[in-house]
């Protein structure tokens, strides 16, 4: 328990002294194993060695249901399963104190280290709190060069 409210809590200064949270680094074959396209073989494969009776989702199709409808169903659950490894928006909440900020691109730049993907800074927003000073939105907004969204 004491660990998660470190790990979560209101200091965040203990996780500085931790180089790499424990994570292993992946080499850059690993990397690009994971980086490549899921092809409709794999697909097709991974469902085929699923026990047929197993219900992948809540829709009650048994996994029966699609190994012996693949001819008909084939060409339409690939593009649906291969979107779900390209599903990359995330949303990070934390609070507008330049401590906390600090130690949220500490962790940004030890996701790059561990997974060599950087976040897109054109392609990335960044909201402020109606009560956030404008001299700590400008010092953040600087830091992580994100384009600012304006508060209604």
């Amino acid at each position: 328990m004491e660990f998660f409210e470190r790990l979560y809590g209101e200091a965040p200064f203990a996780l500085r002294h931790i180089s790499n949270f424990g994570f292993p680094y992946l080499s850059p074959l690993e990397i690009t194993f994971l980086e490549a396209t899921i092809t409709n073989e794999e697909i097709k494969r991974v469902l085929f060695n699923m026990a047929p009776l197993k219900a992948p989702e809540n829709d009650g199709y048994h996994v029966y249901f699609f190994q012996s409808q693949w001819n008909t169903l084939g060409n339409g659950v690939c593009p649906a399963v291969s979107y779900l490894f390209f599903i990359n928006d995330l949303v990070i909440f934390c609070k507008a104190q330049l401590d906390q900020v600090r130690l949220l691109d500490n962790i940004l730049n030890q996701f790059y280290d561990i997974s060599g993907h950087r976040i897109s800074v054109r392609k990335s927003n960044i909201f402020f709190s109606k009560v956030t000073g404008v001299d700590v939105q400008n010092q953040i907004t600087q830091m992580f060069r994100f384009q600012e969204v304006q508060n209604q």
